[in-house]
């Protein structure tokens, strides 16, 4: 009783103290400022009254504080990877006439669906054309001498070497038009495939050169988005796994495919591995070079111990989460595993019934009280 008397008979003077104090003031300061100085006189009372109190013995009321918690439970935890992928098609080509000259007509627009073998462009062959003219002509007449050379020696008469002569005259021609005619062609350029004539460089009256590019022709078949990803995930992806494509600037999210490549070497300059999707045709907005986002899983387990990755505390070096355990904070130390996003795995340290604190851990310590409030 002697310890609580002269302890409550500190606090009422204090407390008149106080009173005196402020009643001598309230005349010369406002009424926010007696405020600030109440306040600030409070604290220091509070304090010399724990100080009292420690010094006394006096033990204070341990108060239960509100927690919320979760029940650990073994879940399947994926993580995934996005990568930059772009549209690539096998064709997609810049068209080369096969000899040089000058442009004479262009048969096609651009932007127009051409078949494959359709004549795209021709140049100048008016010389070619002419000497295949000539050639037919004297290929005529050692036909015609030939064919009367082979009815005579049939019938044993005239000699061979006539007959031989006007045979190989005859063939010589052939094959002399023969190699006319494909050079003649070569000044004609064909469509390789169907697609559409996107590009055409030169115009009527230019020059064009054998093997520079002067039409563009794209074929939305065949499309395929090429993705390159670190030789770290070497072992992750296999042909077969299924990946997200999204277009964001078509508004063509999450579309489901499967990787239905992957290079089996890495590259030695940017140490990547490249893997291809194919893309179905009825897709007609995408188009070549686009440049898309790919989402790949590159990590699952089929159970793990998960939890938020906000729920985990450092201590120097290591980590710990707190649980409740009958109504009294537990801190527990734990290792953790890979995360994605909000989550983390924790390899050790849990098991499944524990109840981790998920709202009200921040301001708790190790052996308080607690209340559940879920």
């Amino acid at each position: 009783m002697g310890i609580k008397r002269i302890y409550n008979t500190l606090l009422i003077a204090t407390l008149i103290f106080t009173i005196i104090s402020c009643g001598a003031e309230e005349q010369s300061i406002g009424k926010e400022n007696q405020l600030k100085q109440l306040e600030s006189k409070k604290i220091e009372l509070e304090k010399k009254i724990l100080a009292l109190k420690k010094e006394l013995g006096i033990k204070e009321e341990s108060k239960s504080l509100p927690v919320q918690i979760k029940k650990i439970k073994s879940e399947k935890f994926r993580r995934f990877v996005n990568l930059q992928g772009i549209v690539q098609s096998d064709h997609n080509s810049m068209l080369s006439t096969k000899t040089s000259g000058v442009v004479t007509s262009i048969k096609v627009d651009e932007g127009q669906y051409v078949k494959k073998g359709d004549l795209l462009m021709t140049l100048e062959n008016t010389i070619l054309n002419k000497q295949i003219e000539e050639i037919e002509h004297q290929l005529n007449f050692a036909t015609t001498l030939f064919e009367k050379q082979e009815r005579v020696w049939k019938k044993k008469v005239g000699s061979e070497i006539q007959y031989l002569q006007a045979k190989n005259n005859k063939e010589n021609l052939e094959n002399r038009l023969k190699t006319l005619k494909e050079q003649f062609n070569m000044s004609k350029l064909y469509a390789p495939y169907s697609g559409v004539v996107d590009v055409i460089v030169p115009k009527v009256g230019e020059a064009a050169m054998a093997g520079m590019g002067v039409i563009r022709l794209v074929s939305h078949k065949d499309l395929k988005v090429k993705i390159e990803y670190s030789e770290s995930y070497s072992s992750n992806f296999k042909k077969g796994d299924e990946v997200e494509i999204s277009f964001p600037d078509l508004n063509l999210n999450n579309l489901k495919f499967k990787l239905s490549a992957i290079s089996q070497s890495v590259d030695k300059k940017n140490r990547t591995v490249t893997a291809f999707v194919d893309i179905p045709s009825k897709y007609k907005d995408i188009k070549p070079n686009m440049i898309c986002i790919a989402r790949l899983n590159d990590l699952t387990r089929d159970s793990a111990m998960v939890i938020p990755v906000n729920l985990i505390q450092k201590e120097k070096d290591k980590e710990f989460v707190l649980l409740n355990n009958n109504l009294k904070v537990e801190k527990r130390e734990v290792t953790t595993g890979p995360s994605y996003k909000d989550n983390i795995i924790i390899e050790n340290g849990l098991i499944e019934g524990d109840e981790i604190i998920t709202v009200g851990f921040q301001s708790i310590n190790e052996g308080d009280n607690v209340e559940i409030n879920n």
